[in-house]
């Protein structure tokens, strides 16, 4: 992260590892929880979590918004939900 903000001072560099630390790690993990909670699993289902994953970590809200995307459009509903009732 420091590479990627040479030109910035040091509050610079906290802001995006603050950002980094608690947005995109956080979120990661809601995702991470969500989908085992809400998702019916498939290698393909899985595949795009991963890939939701990967672009949450590198870009974050991207990420985000790409799963939340396929959660409420194409993404297959579990089973597990009336489990939990």
């Amino acid at each position: 992260v420091v590479n990627l903000f040479h030109h910035s001072d040091d509050e610079g560099i906290l802001a995006a590892w603050v950002h980094y630390v608690i947005f995109d790690m956080w979120t990661a993990r809601w995702i991470g929880r969500d989908y085992e909670k809400n998702v019916k699993f498939s290698y393909a289902t899985k595949v795009y979590e991963l890939a939701c994953l990967f672009f949450t970590m590198m870009l974050g809200p991207v990420g985000l918004l790409m799963y939340l995307v396929g959660k409420y459009t194409f993404l297959p509903v579990s089973d597990n939900k009336l489990k939990d009732v």
